[in-house]
């Protein structure tokens, strides 16, 4: 998965991407990168996850803190595959 947040927001304490899928939710934490506002950062993820069918998965970003100015940019990316 790949996402591009525009405008991120220096005073935030953390951001978090989360995997969410109908068995168990998979989160990576970035602590706040940037002592200005910056325009997008890309954030990246892969996971191996368990899944049957009829599963849902989703992509969950969050910011805690700072001025909620950030938005998922289109240009984001989610993929995936039947592992056997």
């Amino acid at each position: 998965m790949t996402l591009r947040i525009d405008q991120i927001d220096s005073a935030a304490t953390f951001f978090q991407m989360k995997l969410a899928t109908s068995n168990r939710t998979l989160t990576s934490t970035f602590d706040s990168f940037t002592e200005a506002d910056i325009d997008y950062f890309t954030f990246n993820g892969s996971d191996l996850v368990d899944m049957d069918a009829n599963d849902t998965a989703y992509i969950v970003f969050r910011q805690q803190g700072g001025t909620q100015q950030a938005d998922i940019d289109p240009e984001a990316r989610f993929s995936g595959f039947l592992a056997c």
